[in-house]
């Protein structure tokens, strides 16, 4: 697919302007699609192969000055999607790589913070070995390395069998689909070792129709596979280690709520939704005072939101007549009381119930920042600030103008003296579009 769609881009456009009609840029798009990247990759032109191509072009109509440089655009797209595709696999191989050192990091956390758990009733060491250890803590560190070892040579499905028995850690409790998870790993090992061709291996080893599993198929890996891979590696890798320190060192748990805390958060801005949705649902399982709670549970349901789920029966059951007023303010945001919350948000930030910032860039005033008085009530609290808090807003990467339909990037010689500084994403959440300078650049540099 990702092959396809490079090659809309690069026929329409500059010298490559064909003027292809449909029906022949479809037979450009099945001709792509048959076409092997391992074999395009030779930079040796095969004249044979191009009177094959220009006989199955004069069938559709293609003359030879445009058949030509078609071929051309297809080699190129199709080597350029090779290239993709080694950069893709390598992603994906140091993502799962990273992975494992954690479990295996995981696995040694537990066996230190729980020694008993080495004991099997079988000896560990011979009387010879033990001599060889310079101490006690010497010969229980060479034990758990061993069971880390004896771990990590077990299967993927190995490794969650030993979480959940050991660290109460569920891997069906965080992931919808764990056959989909479960083929990252098989996935990742033919991209490194059979050229993402379907082995053996992974017909016995990957979950049925989890992924084309016939043998000798080639398994892409584009950029939505990996990008959710990586969100899914992020997703468990994050809740497990947070479940481990949770259950095993309560000296470390406050620590790692907060970590928790600023993925979620993070993946919100990124506006990952799924990520966010199922990062805060973890939190929402732990024991903390009730502000973190609510607050999990606020970016839980601004996550499920935007995921097109029914928030409405349970942002209406939050009472929050004795909360923090940024809560009320999120629920009237959440139940899309806009025109209460813009009324709301000077004071708001005047009584540093929340800051500045927040008010750019958490998703919680999405709607909001489509009010028509919302880009006025911004001016008016930049206007308040003092010079000391406008000088720390150094994370903001635009400025609107009161009543303009445009934004400025930060730099831009078009933003006006008078300008308020926000975020490129606030700007467009306001339905801005970029001055034509703006608009410009950022053509140019993609």
């Amino acid at each position: 697919m990702e092959r396809l769609d490079s090659l809309e881009a690069a026929l329409p456009t500059g010298p490559h302007d064909l003027n292809l009609t449909s029906g022949q840029l479809e037979f450009a798009r099945r001709e792509l699609a048959q076409l092997d990247p391992q074999l395009s990759s030779n930079t040796q032109l095969n004249l044979e192969d191009v009177d094959d191509f220009l006989g199955r072009a004069d069938e559709h109509d293609l003359p030879p000055q445009k058949a030509i440089p078609l071929y051309f655009i297809l080699q190129m797209v199709s080597r350029r999607s090779k290239r993709t595709q080694i950069l893709s696999s390598a992603l994906l191989a140091s993502a799962v790589g990273s992975f494992e050192v954690l479990v295996s990091e995981i696995a040694r956390y537990f066996y230190n913070a729980r020694p008993t758990a080495l004991a099997t009733g079988e000896k560990e060491f011979t009387l010879v070995e033990l001599e060889s250890f310079e101490s006690i803590d010497d010969a229980r560190q060479s034990a758990i390395g061993a069971r880390v070892d004896s771990l990590m040579f077990k299967s993927t499905a190995g490794w969650f069998d030993w979480l959940k028995r050991n660290v109460g850690f569920g891997l069906e409790e965080i992931v919808d689909d764990v056959d989909k998870f479960v083929e990252i790993f098989q996935r990742r090992h033919i991209a490194v070792h059979n050229g993402s061709r379907v082995s053996r291996r992974y017909q016995i080893n990957a979950p049925q129709g989890s992924a084309p599993n016939e043998l000798g198929s080639v398994v892409t890996i584009d950029d939505q596979y990996l990008r959710d891979s990586l969100d899914s590696l992020l997703l468990v890798g994050l809740v497990a280690s947070l479940v481990a320190i949770v259950r095993l060192d309560n000296e470390f748990a406050d620590l790692s709520l907060s970590r928790l805390s600023d993925e979620s958060y993070q993946s919100l801005l990124d506006r990952k939704w799924v990520l966010a949705k199922e990062l805060t649902a973890c939190g929402l399982k732990l024991k903390m005072k009730e502000a973190d709670l609510t607050r999990f549970k606020v970016n839980n349901w601004i996550a499920r939101d935007r995921l097109a789920e029914p928030i409405a029966a349970e942002v209406e059951s939050l009472d929050v007549s004795a909360m923090e007023p940024v809560f009320r303010l999120a629920k009237a945001a959440l139940l899309r009381e806009d025109g209460k919350v813009v009324d709301a948000l000077e004071n708001a930030i005047s009584l540093r119930h929340m800051d500045y910032v927040e008010l750019c860039e958490w998703p919680l005033f999405y709607y909001v920042r489509r009010h028509d008085e919302f880009g006025r009530k911004l001016a008016t609290i930049y206007a308040s600030l003092d010079e000391f808090t406008r000088t720390r807003l150094t994370s903001l990467d635009a400025t609107i103008s009161k009543n303009s339909k445009r934004y400025h990037e930060y730099g831009c010689k078009r933003a006006g003296a008078e300008s308020v500084p926000v975020l490129v994403r606030t700007a467009q959440d306001m339905g801005l579009e970029p001055c034509q300078l703006c608009a410009r650049a950022v053509a140019e540099t993609t």
